[in-house]
């Protein structure tokens, strides 16, 4: 029961790194730079916000996941990962390799969502403090490459593979 448990963490971990947290960002920075959220909102609004960001983070998701793939094949780690995949490997040592990938791509999602505000011309809003944005532009594109570099750092650790960068 436990291996099963186990088996579904990077699913778990996906979604919430990759697809909530990010959507949310994305929606909640939309409504704040639009003069969208209500004073006080209401449970059934609180739950419409976090049913969006979840469907607003599965729509950011697949250019997020093509940067990061991107990025990670700098490091050239992916046949070692899919020998150690295919070897007697346990499940919790390759699913810090799956949170890896999971917070890499949700880096680059919250980079791309804060991208996507900023575009829809509310860089101009005078509730966006430009050096804060542009500070957290930086900070989440630097996360995204340092998240896959931790990514590549778990795969060398896997032990026992033939190791392509040392």
């Amino acid at each position: 029961m436990i291996e099963k448990i186990a088996e579904q963490l990077p699913d778990i971990w996906f979604d919430w790194y990759a697809r909530l947290m990010p959507g949310c960002f994305g929606l909640g920075l939309y409504l704040v730079l639009s003069s969208k959220v209500p004073a006080s909102p209401t449970d059934a609004q609180v739950v419409l916000f976090v049913m969006g960001g979840y469907l607003v983070g599965h729509a950011l998701q697949p250019a997020s996941s093509f940067v990061t793939k991107l990025i990670e094949k700098i490091w050239g780690r992916d046949q070692n990962y899919a020998e150690a995949k295919g070897a007697d490997t346990p499940i919790a040592t390759l699913n810090k390799v799956s949170k890896a990938h999971a917070e890499a791509t949700s880096m680059a999602a919250f980079t791309i969502a804060l991208l996507i505000n900023l575009l829809l011309r509310f860089f101009e809003s005078p509730k966006l403090h430009k050096g804060i944005a542009l500070g957290a532009l930086l900070y989440f594109a630097a996360a995204t490459f340092e998240r896959a570099w931790a990514r590549s750092r778990k795969i060398k650790d896997l032990g026992g593979l033939p190791k392509i960068i040392a």
